[in-house]
Formats: structure tokens, sequence, C-alpha cells
């Protein structure tokens, strides 16, 4: 089952996701459901008649999706900081001379 914590860190990019997959959703219904698991599965079941099974299965598949580019972009970022601060580092160390 969906993370609570998952669904509104990831809302953008999964509402996107619930778009292209089921494009008779509309933002407004999906604003209203953003941050409920529970009020989301009931939305999509009513709006695609889609199994209950089948939405948690993409709803756990695209919040995957969503955790490991925000996992990637973390660590780019980690990895762009520290080549900074070595480089910043670097750069004091000759002025220094």
């Amino acid at each position: 089952m969906l993370n609570q914590q998952v669904l509104e860190g990831s809302w953008k990019e999964l509402r996107g996701m619930l778009r292209e997959k089921w494009g008779q959703l509309n933002n407004d219904e999906l604003d209203a459901a953003a941050g409920n698991v529970e009020r989301l599965i009931g939305l999509v079941q009513r709006k695609t008649g889609e199994s209950r099974e089948s939405i948690d299965q993409f709803l756990e598949d695209a919040s995957s999706q969503c955790l490991n580019t925000w996992h990637r972009t973390e660590q780019a970022f980690r990895d762009y900081t520290n080549a900074t601060m070595a480089g910043a580092s670097e750069f004091s160390q000759e002025a220094a001379k």
C-alpha cells in the first residue's frame, strides 16, 4: 500500500502520472484527493472502473519511480556540493600562497 508521506511528498509528479494513465481524471478531482490515499483510490475506481489491486500496484510502481528520481537528484546535488567545496578549498589554498 502506498505510504501517505510518499503520496504527499511526490504529489505533483504522481498527479502527472495519474493523468497520463487515466486521462479522464481532472486536476480539480485529483487536487481534492491530494494527500489521502483512500480518497485517491476511490476516485480512480469511480472514474475508471479499475480494480483496487490494479490502482494499488500502479501507485506503488509510480511512487517507487518518484522516490528513485528524488534519490538520484539528491545524490547528484551532494556530489555537486562536494565538488564545489573541494574546488573552493583548493582556490582558498592557492590564494593564501
